[in-house]
């Protein structure tokens, strides 16, 4: 709905454009709600391969309605938009979502509802996760660090990540604890009571208000296909992977690759990262292994 124009317009232009993409979205979720449609909802820590995810299930062609958000609960997307507003930046989609989607769920409250929501959740081990997220928005010292050495020398850069990771306590970071902190919250299900399948790289969880399929990023191609045929009860036929990579940071492309694949820690800081509880929980050792070695100084 919302054209090419808009997309690349400045902050009120692409803000007054989506108030009408809003107000659609209201009256479609509102319906689907009294209709007792199932909504299908892409939502996660970050940017994990959810647009391709939110692209190759809209391929599908389900009777459902589909959205992408990182939110549930309407008092966060509200601080977001109001954030957002404060600093003359774009107020995204999915803050209005987030919005909308938290405000039916707090009607409903506690109650079944007539058909279970659908929700596709994608994660990945944190090493990468945590590089990508400081490319895709570069803030503060780590600018100045790429605008000085993203041509010729660029060990500074690889020794800013080596410095961050030694120095950090992984238990603390948010992605390590996303599923405890917002995602339990926001949907009220434990993700850790319920066995993670660490062999297949996907699980469905099920309970009176949500059909939940946690998906390993490590384990993606197969595991989507899979995964969200079992979910929607459909042929696997039907579910093929469209690669998207609508957030990658052109700019600092070549130094982003040059990060990983030259990146290394210590096998120590390695094996902090990979002993907290989401990586044991999701993970095999032998996968845990296999990351240590990638990542690892005695690879």
């Amino acid at each position: 709905m919302v054209t090419g124009f808009v997309v690349n317009s400045p902050a009120p232009i692409y803000n007054g454009a989506r108030v009408i993409q809003n107000l659609f979205d209201c009256r479609k979720i509102n319906k689907a709600v009294r209709q007792g449609t199932p909504l299908v909802l892409i939502y996660q820590y970050g940017r994990v391969a959810s647009t391709s995810v939110y692209a190759s299930v809209l391929a599908a062609n389900l009777d459902m309605p589909v959205y992408h958000v990182h939110t549930l609960s309407s008092a966060r997307a509200v601080e977001w938009i109001d954030r957002a507003r404060r600093n003359g930046r774009r107020i995204d989609r999915n803050f209005v979502l987030g919005k909308l989607l938290g405000e039916v769920i707090s009607k409903i409250g506690d109650g079944s509802y007539p058909k279970p929501w659908k929700i596709i959740s994608i994660f990945r081990e944190p090493i990468s996760v945590f590089v990508s997220l400081h490319f895709l928005n570069p803030k503060g010292q780590f600018v100045e660090v790429l605008e000085k050495y993203c041509e010729g020398n660029k060990s500074p850069v690889i020794d800013y990540f080596q410095t961050l990771f030694d120095r950090d306590d992984p238990s603390g970071w948010l992605l390590s604890n996303w599923y405890d902190e917002v995602f339990g919250e926001e949907t009220g299900v434990n993700v850790y009571d319920h066995r993670f399948d660490v062999d297949q790289g996907y699980q469905i969880i099920k309970d009176d208000r949500f059909e939940i399929l946690l998906l390993r990023f490590e384990d993606l191609s197969n595991g989507f296909k899979q995964g969200a045929a079992q979910l929607f009860g459909l042929g696997e036929d039907r579910f093929n992977l469209i690669h998207s990579h609508l957030h990658k940071n052109d700019k600092y492309h070549e130094i982003h690759e040059y990060v990983k694949n030259n990146l290394k820690l210590s096998r120590e800081t390695c094996n902090k990262i990979y002993s907290t509880k989401f990586i044991k929980h999701f993970y095999s050792d032998d996968l845990i292994d296999r990351l240590t070695a990638k990542w690892s100084t005695n690879s």
